[in-house]
């Protein structure tokens, strides 16, 4: 496995022109989508990188690789790195998606509290029998929401510390190199990174 830096500021086109041998518009395409083929997080990006980032290089692809080497810890920091972005952005989403299903759920059951519904009912016997039953699918609903609520906050902590325990374990502890191994993710000799 090869591995480069995709430079804060940078898009994988640039990345792709900056590697190609074959500084042709055809082959830089053909490498980037290759770059977005090997890197799946890549592939819908259109705005540059915000910071930098380890990208795999496919084998077979014909490019030149800077004489840099990546390390253990090099991949290990941006695996960190990445795992807390991508947590900061499901702490972000996760309560908005919550709040909006609480919200549902809470609107159901006051549309069946109100008084065009109630006078409704009170003319429509089978209507009227029915209420029940509806307000009380309403409140399940709302209290499997309010759960859910609470099962994703507990399972975003629980994931916070175990970014946490990795980046423990990327601080320069013995061992690292067998971690990545079994992530297939460590650095090989005689592979570049920029």
């Amino acid at each position: 496995m090869r591995f480069v830096t995709l430079k804060a500021g940078e898009d994988v086109n640039g990345l792709a022109e900056r590697l190609s041998k074959a500084k042709s518009k055809a082959a830089v395409r053909r490498t980037a989508a290759a770059l977005k083929k090997a890197n799946p997080s890549l592939a819908g990006r259109v705005k540059k990188a915000s910071r930098d980032e380890i990208v795999m290089v496919p084998e077979g692809l014909d490019v030149v690789l800077p004489r840099r080497r990546a390390t253990d810890q090099s991949i290990a920091q941006d695996l960190v790195s990445r795992s807390r972005a991508r947590m900061g952005d499901i702490a972000v989403e996760l309560p908005k998606q919550a709040k909006r299903a609480e919200e549902e759920a809470e609107g159901a059951l006051s549309r069946l509290d109100s008084a065009e519904l109630k006078r409704a009912a009170r003319e429509n016997p089978e209507l009227k029998a029915r209420l029940p039953e509806l307000r009380a699918a309403a409140k399940e609903r709302l209290e499997r929401a309010q759960q859910a609520t609470k099962l994703q906050a507990e399972a975003l902590a629980a994931m916070e510390e175990d970014v946490q325990e990795l980046a423990k374990l990327v601080a320069g502890q013995p061992g690292l190199s067998a971690l990545l191994g079994e992530l297939g993710l460590g650095a090989q000799k005689g592979r570049g990174k920029s």
